[in-house]
Parts: C-alpha cells; structure tokens; sequence
C-alpha cells in the first residue's frame, strides 16, 4: 500500500498548536520562524508556551533547543531560558568537559540534573531583540552540539 505524501497545508490543525498564549513568546516564535526558517529543520509551540527548534548547525549536524518563559524575582522581569539536552553523563571526564563549557563559550551554562542529564542552557531577556534571541538559541546549540560531539562522538538528535 501506497501512502500519498502531504504538506501541512493539507493537514487540520487545532488553533491553540499553532499559536502561544503569551503574546511575547508568539512574537518570538513568529520573528524567529519567519526570518530564519532555512536555518531551522523543524518547529513547534509545545504546551505551556515552550519553543521547539531544530537547528542546523555549522558542523552539517541540527540540534534540538527549547525556550521557555521564567519571572526573574531579582531583575523583576521575564526571562527566556533556552536550553539543549546533551546527554546522560557517566564518568569525571564528562562532568569535567560540561565545566570547560563556561570557559569556551562564555555566554552559556552547564547543567545537570539528578539523572545525570547534561544540558546547555543560557537566559536572556525576553524583550530582547528578534535577532538577539536567535544568536543565543545559537550559542546554546552549537556548545551543545560540540559538547555532545566531545561526550559522545554522536549527534544524540
């Protein structure tokens, strides 16, 4: 059996997948999808408002990077956490690559959760620039991606 091929103009979508409620994080979404849709693979508002992106990279390999709003209690305004899921760390060479993260790419973060979850995260305000926001959903995605070739010699997307 033969299955036709479609595009997503043929498919029906509910309103509320297509659009956020926050009226900052649609302006991101839009700004972002509309300008630099060739840099990215694939695109999709998640629940509660959080952006994903597959991004191709320099080294001809994409990775994956959400967004997501946060309330800073210190600077009283909102933040756009943006982040990369790496890989699970096993061993101090790992944990001791995640720390050089900060030293090569300054504007970024290591982190890691209870599993051992590495990520790359970095935040910036959310009423930063269109193409501001698109150079840190960069930064986090390339140190990822490097990070992720370092640990794992793999592209884990």
């Amino acid at each position: 059996m033969e299955v036709p091929i479609r595009s997503e103009s043929e498919f029906n979508f509910d309103e509320s997948e297509l659009s956020c409620e926050d009226p900052k994080m649609q302006r991101l979404y839009d700004g972002i999808v509309g300008t630099l849709s060739s840099k990215i693979v694939q695109h999709r508002i998640l629940e509660e408002d959080r952006l994903l992106f597959e991004l191709y990279i320099e080294s001809g390999r994409t990775q994956i990077v959400v967004c997501s709003k946060i309330y800073d209690g210190v600077t009283k305004s909102d933040q756009l956490l943006i982040w990369s899921e790496v890989g699970t760390v096993y061993d101090d060479a790992g944990a001791i690559a995640a720390l050089r993260v900060g030293s090569q790419h300054p504007r970024v973060s290591a982190a890691l959760n209870d599993d051992y979850l590495l990520s790359v995260r970095a935040f910036v305000e959310l009423s930063s620039s269109v193409e501001n926001l698109w150079a840190y959903l960069m930064l986090v995605a390339i140190a990822a991606d490097v990070l992720e070739d370092t640990l794992f010699c793999w592209d884990r997307v």
